[in-house]
């Protein structure tokens, strides 16, 4: 069987990360291309960087009751979202495509999302995609099964990785740990501490800057910054 060229997509809170990849049908593994793109989606003027998600109870029970009811600063940052996928895809001329984002999904698009907005119709408006599975899964698939990965021929391995949110997943006895299949296993924005806060909001980069920044007058933006801050203990 001859090898697949593909362009994967990983779309995060803040930006869209696109990289082509050859599949080998032999190792199971796939290696990295020529094509690599990064878009930040502030780079489009009609992005809101104070966006504020809607509370994710509401957002559960709204999709719960099916009828979820998007606000108009959820419609115009998931148009930025879309209008930026599409960019990508466009610039690629890639004919087999893979798609991640974070957040819960259905078979049309993204019903719950803690650090963004909800597209409920994402596949609709992006063509060439069929599915989209969770970028956790895909960042701990990307490490499993690249050449480049580092948990290559690994049997049992839990992967923790920051960003906006927190990417998490567990490998074991061979097989990768379906989060959406299981209640009783929690990504790290579903579990809380004796406070209320999610583990994701107390220990990703974001949610530490954050946190800095609402407690300290200084502001940061980058967790180098806070880093180096004398004062930074104190969170």
């Amino acid at each position: 069987m001859a090898d697949s060229y593909i362009l994967g997509i990983d779309c995060g809170g803040t930006k869209v990360m696109a990289q082509s990849v050859t599949y080998n049908s032999i190792t199971g593994l796939v290696s990295p291309g020529e094509f690599q793109l990064e878009v930040n989606y502030s780079d489009s003027p009609k992005w809101n960087s104070k966006f504020i998600p809607v509370h994710l109870d509401l957002q559960r029970q709204e999709f719960s009751e099916g009828n979820i009811y998007l606000t108009q600063p959820e419609i115009d940052q998931g148009d930025v979202i879309v209008e930026t996928i599409q960019d990508i895809i466009s610039k690629s001329e890639s004919d087999s495509i893979g798609l991640c984002f974070p957040g819960i999904k259905n078979d049309r698009g993204v019903v719950i999302m803690a650090n963004g907005p909800r597209i409920p119709d994402l596949l609709e408006r992006i063509q060439g995609i069929d599915s989209i599975p969770h970028d956790s899964d895909c960042c701990v698939l990307g490490e499993w099964k690249s050449t480049i990965g580092k948990l290559q021929n690994c049997d049992n391995a839990v992967y923790i990785g920051g960003g906006t949110g927190i990417a998490d997943g567990i490998i074991l006895k061979g097989k990768m740990i379906d989060f959406n299949a299981k209640d009783d296993v929690k990504r790290s924005w579903e579990l809380k501490i004796p406070s209320g806060e999610t583990i994701e909001s107390c220990l990703s980069p974001k949610g530490m800057i954050d946190q800095w920044n609402l407690s300290q007058r200084e502001k940061v933006k980058t967790l180098d910054q806070l880093s180096k801050n004398q004062n930074a203990d104190t969170i």
